[in-house]
């Protein structure tokens, strides 16, 4: 049931990141430090790129139901992923 969502990448629903946008030539500078990360849109890095949190099987840690139904997700990216800090 969950093969065909991920077949294709369309970020219905999808939890975006780690940046939700596109980086123009897959590079930024933070504090001083150039970042060479994930191309996956032509020269460009979109939302987080081919490893982005939308592929990512998150941890339910927890669920509340009622009148403010709540859900809390976890996921920890390791430092150097997809070439972010």
């Amino acid at each position: 049931m969950l093969a065909p969502y991920l077949e294709k990448r369309r970020f219905y629903g999808a939890t975006i990141g780690r940046f939700a946008n596109r980086i123009g030539t897959s590079r930024f500078i933070l504090e001083g430090a150039e970042y060479q990360i994930e191309a996956n849109e032509g020269a460009n890095s979109l939302h987080g790129g081919f490893g982005g949190f939308d592929r990512v099987n998150w941890s339910v840690s927890e669920w509340q139901d009622g009148e403010n139904p709540s859900v809390t997700l976890i996921h920890t990216s390791p430092d150097g992923a997809g070439g972010y800090p």
